[in-house]
């Protein structure tokens, strides 16, 4: 076995910078996926924008999927609704002091996993994707500084409407019921 030569250490340290480029362009790559996800999950606030400029935004397509990394929009309504119950009491709980900082971020995760039903309309679901990001946003915020920092009160007003319809949903199809 003959010794290791320069030439072999440099492939070596050729080697580990091919990983770190690869890996970071991997990284990199996967960071604009989710800030791409996030962005078109918030919607369009400008009315005057053309619906008919993005053609995964058509109404008449018919199809129920949701676009890749979204959460399904095909959820049947005792899976969304049992979701919608766990997540409510799971909040309230939070809310009530059980716990000091919220844990929201496995709550939004649970009812992503489940989606919407086809049914809801494009603002319905547009305040569910909106309702996702502020669970989010909450998490590891303190629970005592919830009633002077609700999220909600930082929402543009078309924002609130559609975060409003949403909750209507909930309450009409799941929240009426259960309590």
């Amino acid at each position: 076995m003959r010794a290791p030569t320069s030439h072999d250490q440099r492939g070596a340290a050729d080697g580990r910078t091919v990983l770190a480029v690869v890996l970071t362009a991997v990284i990199v790559a996967g960071l604009v996926a989710i800030a791409a996800v996030l962005l078109l999950g918030r919607g369009d606030d400008d009315p005057s924008a053309d619906p008919t400029e993005d053609p995964s935004t058509s109404s008449t397509s018919g199809s129920t999927e949701a676009p890749s990394g979204e959460p399904p929009t095909d959820a049947s309504e005792e899976d969304f609704c049992a979701a919608v119950v766990a997540a409510d009491d799971d909040i309230s709980d939070q809310i009530d002091g059980i716990v000091t900082d919220f844990d929201t971020s496995s709550i939004a995760d649970d009812l992503a996993e489940v989606g919407t039903p086809a049914d809801v309309s494009d603002d319905e679901r547009a305040g569910f994707l909106l309702y996702l990001d502020l669970l989010r946003e909450l998490d590891g915020q303190p629970t005592a500084d919830f009633e002077s920092n609700n999220p909600y009160g930082d929402l543009s007003p078309s924002d609130r409407a559609d975060f409003d319809a949403y909750a209507d949903v909930e309450t009409e199809r799941c929240l009426s019921d259960a309590g």
